[in-house]
């Protein structure tokens, strides 16, 4: 066929609108046999003793790659790609002795294979979390056992649903607050990651709908039923409902409850399964069973030093990716030698 072949190594730079705005570039590792994809994204390889492939990944990662394939894009509105000819004629300057690519990409992966093993310790401890809760109240009987009551999430918390700034005022747009889409909401994580940032004065129009640290996100439009918590001052856009808990007690139990609905979320939305939307309303008045204060507060106690722990290692990965950021540009352009 016409798609994109790739082997062990080779780096995938998504060529379409929004993908590589959207920070869309991966590395093919371990995939154990030659693998094949669409026409959307270029296939990079390095050459016998003019590149290394390892390299060429950092390289494309680099805001100016990204910033000058994004200026070349051609086509209509939200369908516009980068031309081959015209992201073949970016110029760039490396260092010539492949050894000296090879150490700066040994350098630089350090940092990622560090980022990863804490990624793995995170998603153990997410899983162990969600043992804890799957073993207490996974089953419960059909007779609400004393001092058990159903509560509304609205009772839970404050309820906020997001909404988008006026993306024609570019000043709205920045670096300061994570603005939070569903495409970033990994399912049953303890952090949202998004390449989209409001500035201040963007923040500053959304002022009433900023999230703590800890909120729930939840979407419940299309997309319906990922919850993720967030680990920095946020904003979201109208396609999430989030919930503040009343209480630091209560957050994990809410996360871990309304991880556990997944697809159950799923009846409480309207417009059937081609539109299916949770507004805030009906989100308020989605019905749950609340353990009584004394076992909540046990189960805290046996799963927050969990959710500490991810958020110390979340907070390490943030200085390696800062860390690894700031390397990047200046070890490509020479600045720095390794």
């Amino acid at each position: 066929g016409s798609g994109a072949r790739f082997n062990e190594g080779d780096t995938l730079f998504a060529r379409i609108t929004p993908c590589l705005e959207n920070g869309k570039i991966t590395q093919a590792v371990e995939i154990g046999s030659p693998g094949f994809g669409s026409t959307e994204f270029y296939v990079l390889r390095g050459k016998e003793r003019i590149s290394d492939s390892d390299f060429i990944f950092y390289l494309t990662r680099t805001y100016r790659i990204r910033k000058l394939a994004e200026a070349s894009m051609l086509g209509a509105s939200g369908r516009q790609r980068v031309e081959r000819a015209a992201f073949e004629n970016i110029n760039i300057t490396i260092p010539e002795d492949v050894d000296e690519q090879k150490r700066i990409a040994e350098t630089l992966s350090a940092f990622d294979e560090k980022i990863e093993n804490n990624n793995r310790i995170i998603k153990t401890l997410e899983e162990m979390s969600q043992a804890i809760f799957k073993e207490r109240f996974g089953v419960l009987p059909e007779a609400l056992p004393n001092g058990w009551k159903m509560k509304k999430l609205g009772n839970l918390g404050r309820i906020i649903t997001g909404k988008t700034p006026s993306t024609k005022d570019k000043e709205n747009f920045g670096n300061n607050y994570p603005f939070i889409t569903i495409p970033d909401l990994q399912n049953g994580v303890f952090v949202v990651r998004t390449e989209r940032f409001l500035s201040e004065q963007g923040a500053g129009t959304m002022s009433a709908s900023k999230l703590p640290v800890g909120a729930i996100c939840v979407s419940c439009i299309a997309t319906v039923g990922l919850v993720a918590i967030a680990t920095r001052e946020s904003f979201t856009n109208q396609q999430i409902n989030s919930i503040i808990p009343k209480s630091e007690v209560l957050r994990p139990f809410v996360f871990l409850l309304l991880l556990g609905m997944k697809g159950g979320l799923q009846a409480y939305a309207s417009g059937g399964t081609a539109a299916p939307i949770i507004s805030k309303g009906a989100f308020e008045k989605i019905e749950v069973v609340m353990p009584p204060e004394n076992i909540l507060t046990d189960f805290y106690d046996s799963v927050n030093p969990m959710f500490e722990k991810i958020m110390v290692v979340l907070e390490e990965n943030q200085k390696l990716i800062a860390m690894r950021d700031l390397l990047l540009p200046r070890l490509m352009s020479g600045e720095i030698r390794i």
